[in-house]
């Protein structure tokens, strides 16, 4: 529960934007920057940000998880970032990859997806945090933004507001920790 705005779904600001990550002053952060994908990849722009499925779609097809590709939750982010992370499981995978790291690491997100998807999706989220940190883009905004997306999975039911929430700690213990 957040303390600013006392709202169950909200972490330290996540969703009210007061504390930890309310501050919207990076210029890097894009001018839409979380929603469905539908609405995100309207702001994207070639070259400069790109439409984020944290949880990579090639795992929602595989989890049995009832989604649609264009209402998934996505972030806004870097071009640099989505199309340059790092090339290892867990390590920045980027999402759009068609290698078989990317190939293999989705899978294995699916797979356990299937059973424990909270589990799957902190995974996801930590293999996010790790491609903005090795690209040196780990900022408050996009902390921010990574406790959106994982807020809205628990909108859609995927987890519930106390497994957000440890994820979500997780994400803003990590940014404290490596942030620049």
């Amino acid at each position: 529960m957040c303390p600013n705005c006392q709202d169950t779904m909200c972490n330290m600001g996540s969703i009210c934007q007061i504390g930890a990550f309310g501050n919207h002053a990076d210029s890097s952060f894009a001018p839409l920057a979380t929603g469905p994908h539908n609405s995100t990849r309207k702001s994207s722009l070639r070259g400069q940000f790109e439409s984020e499925h944290v949880f990579p779609h090639a795992a929602l097809k595989l989890s049995n998880v009832n989604y649609s590709y264009g209402t998934e939750p996505t972030m806004s982010i870097p071009y640099a970032v989505h199309r340059g992370a790092q090339g290892g499981a867990g390590g920045g995978v980027s999402s759009t990859g068609s290698s078989g790291t990317a190939s293999g690491w989705s899978g294995h997100l699916g797979s356990i997806a299937q059973t424990d998807f909270p589990s799957a999706l902190r995974l996801a989220v930590i293999d996010q945090l790790n491609a903005h940190w090795i690209n040196g883009n780990l900022t408050n905004e996009v902390a921010f933004q990574i406790i959106q997306v994982v807020n809205s999975h628990a909108t859609l039911g995927r987890l519930t507001s106390e497994q957000a929430g440890e994820i979500n700690n997780e994400v803003a213990d990590m940014y404290y920790r490596h942030a620049q």
